[in-house]
């Protein structure tokens, strides 16, 4: 029985929901680089690219970006239901780290993320960041 390739398949789930990222040349080099490599994973795709390109969106806040936006919490949504433990780990460690990190969490937060998603963000805002996982308040020592 072959193993799963976690990495793969969320690579290929990424690029049949985002072909443009390919022809994007803020992402060419990273692409082309991790792609080439097997000790690359989706990790890095999602982290470097994938996130970065989501916070983009996000961050210009932008009517025409709310469909895109939308397609990629849902695509983030099904990795994070998904059975293998693996491909959960991509959505939680390469994607749902980051987006705590670098936004400041507010309720605003919830309405991209699916219930999965949005339970993992939960836990790791509160073991990582210390914010309540109701009001996404800072909890006090």
């Amino acid at each position: 029985m072959s193993r799963f390739d976690f990495s793969k398949y969320c690579n290929d789930k990424l690029f049949a929901t985002f072909p443009k990222l390919f022809k994007d040349d803020r992402y060419k080099k990273i692409i082309h680089e991790t792609l080439g490599d097997p000790e690359l994973t989706a990790h890095t795709i999602y982290e470097d690219v994938f996130f970065d390109y989501v916070f983009s969106l996000i961050s210009e806040d932008s009517l025409k970006n709310k469909a895109e936006i939308k397609k990629a919490f849902e695509l983030i949504e099904e990795l994070a239901n998904h059975e293998d433990i693996e491909t959960r780990c991509v959505v939680d460690v390469s994607f749902i780290e980051p987006l705590l990190a670098k936004l400041k969490p507010t309720r605003d937060i919830e309405k991209y993320l699916g219930s999965k998603s949005l339970e993992m963000a939960r836990e790791i805002g509160a073991s990582m960041f210390g914010f309540n996982p109701i009001t996404w308040e800072k909890e006090e020592d």
